[in-house]
């Protein structure tokens, strides 16, 4: 593997220096910086900070917080800030469940779950967190989404130092700078961004130059309408990291294009990766099969894991979707962090 690029690794920290997180302390204290920044107070090592009495400051979504330590254990009210504990090797001592796929943490993450959340426990759902549950656990840090925990942040942040981030697909990576520093791993945060999206171009190049730099559709069955997941969607973003191209209807910045029986020939590329969800995924793709379209659709489709590929907008979920790809393209696949699943099963056609 090539060591990762120094300049690189800088545009990931100036990336996620403009996206909107913190890290809250006891309670919530407001600076001068605007939202959306790091102050310059967080800029240093947060290794540093402990030992020499500075606080960790980060700017978030909701204001600016502190803390005056790294944390060891973490509450976490989204699926992607669990899977960045496991992989930062935080201690995660309570998740949430979601709508799609239940209390159940993704296959992707090979054992992290058993060696750093072996004892975590369930704690309500994004939306409608068990407060009682999360203050029983003591943590030294709990983390959500905006989006679908903002509305607690006052109430969390009563309990223990909360972060919110934006929780939209654009800034899954700069979440792991922000943990990084609140878990004290900073350098390992931002080396292990780096060493992502040097196996992504490798990976990329190498399908581009095998497969004659083929175009890749993103396709998921669901309960409601069929989704295309265009270059704004965390999958989307995957494959730019990869440098592998779209279909021209694809390219904006839309999360995803609903997709009707009639339009299923618009759905349009080399290889198209099929996902289902596990709620009336199967039922909803029964009526595109039943086109005559289908099975020149099905020629070029390649079964993908839906907790990977749409729900997961983590780092974890970014090395299994590698995998796959490297799989269906018949390259080598990546080299990944210690106690993430490797992608070994075969190339499987959509049935």
């Amino acid at each position: 593997m090539r060591p990762p690029s120094r300049f690189r690794r800088v545009g990931i920290l100036l990336v996620a220096a403009s996206l909107s997180f913190s890290l809250a302390g006891c309670s919530a204290h407001s600076d001068s910086s605007a939202p959306g920044t790091m102050s310059e107070e967080s800029s240093t090592d947060s290794s540093q900070q402990a030992s020499d009495g500075r606080q960790i400051s980060i700017v978030h979504a909701l204001g600016t917080t502190k803390l005056n330590a790294p944390a060891k254990t973490v509450v976490a009210l989204d699926r992607p800030w669990a899977d960045a504990v496991l992989l930062l090797h935080g201690t995660l001592i309570g998740h949430t469940e979601t709508y799609t796929h239940g209390q159940g943490l993704g296959d992707y993450l090979g054992d992290l779950p058993e060696r750093f959340g072996a004892d975590a426990v369930i704690v309500g759902t994004p939306r409608e967190p068990d407060f009682n549950a999360i203050a029983d656990l003591k943590p030294d840090l709990i983390v959500g989404a905006r989006e679908t925990s903002g509305a607690h942040y006052e109430r969390l942040s009563e309990i223990a130092p909360t972060v919110m981030s934006e929780g939209a697909p654009a800034t899954w990576k700069s979440g792991y700078l922000v943990l990084g520093k609140a878990l004290g791993v900073d350098s390992d945060a931002s080396a292990m961004l780096a060493r992502y999206e040097e196996e992504a171009q490798r990976i990329g190049e190498e399908i581009n130059t095998s497969a004659s730099n083929p175009t890749i559709s993103v396709l998921r069955f669901q309960n409601g309408p069929t989704r295309i997941y265009a270059a704004g969607s965390f999958p989307g973003m995957v494959l730019a990291d990869a440098g592998l191209a779209r279909p021209k209807s694809q390219r904006g910045g839309q999360n995803f294009i609903k997709v009707t029986v009639e339009q299923i020939a618009d759905v349009d590329a080399d290889r198209i990766f099929i996902t289902t969800s596990p709620l009336g995924g199967e039922r909803s793709m029964e009526s595109f099969r039943a086109t005559e379209n289908w099975p020149e659709l099905e020629r070029r489709a390649v079964t993908a894991d839906d907790t990977a590929w749409i729900t997961s907008e983590s780092l974890p979920g970014a090395y299994a979707i590698l995998g796959e790809l490297a799989h269906a393209f018949h390259v080598d696949g990546p080299v990944v962090p210690e106690g993430l699943m490797r992608y070994t099963g075969e190339v499987s056609d959509a049935q």
